[in-house]
């Protein structure tokens, strides 16, 4: 794939992969490039004993395997907190450039019910995604 050589090529401490029931052969690829344990049973193991142990799981794990279903709402929580935020300033903590034009778009049109992103509604859904998971680590 060309997405793994080019991250092979600028050594990134962790990947975040959006954990759904499609990507996962993807991630088992992108896992097996990394040279990374890639059954479904270790990483749900693995997963559990971090949770247990209180300890970050891009420590154990290159790929880091991402459940929306467990970590969406905490995300979409994450996300809006760090657009209100601002500085001492008055300057925002996050600035996205114009040429982003359909993550922009997918933000302003986001709606939410109970923090779960309702992707009928929203624009660019799967762009919210990614900047969702860009800001987990």
């Amino acid at each position: 794939m060309v997405l793994e050589r080019h991250l092979l090529s600028y050594s990134p401490t962790y990947v975040v992969v959006k954990l759904i029931e499609s990507v996962a052969v993807g991630m088992a690829s992108l896992k097996r490039e990394f040279e990374e344990r890639y059954d479904i049973q270790y990483i749900k193991d693995t997963m559990a004993e971090c949770r247990k142990l209180n300890t970050h799981i891009e420590d154990r794990m290159i790929v880091v395997p991402v459940p929306f279903s467990v970590e969406g709402a905490k995300m979409l929580q994450h996300a809006k907190y760090l657009m209100e935020e601002t500085e001492e300033d008055g300057s925002s903590l996050i600035a996205i450039d114009k040429r982003f034009d359909k993550l922009i778009t997918g933000l302003r049109t986001a709606v939410a019910n109970e923090y779960k992103l309702d992707k009928e509604v929203t624009s660019y859904d799967d762009i919210v995604d990614a900047f969702r998971l860009s800001l987990v680590f």
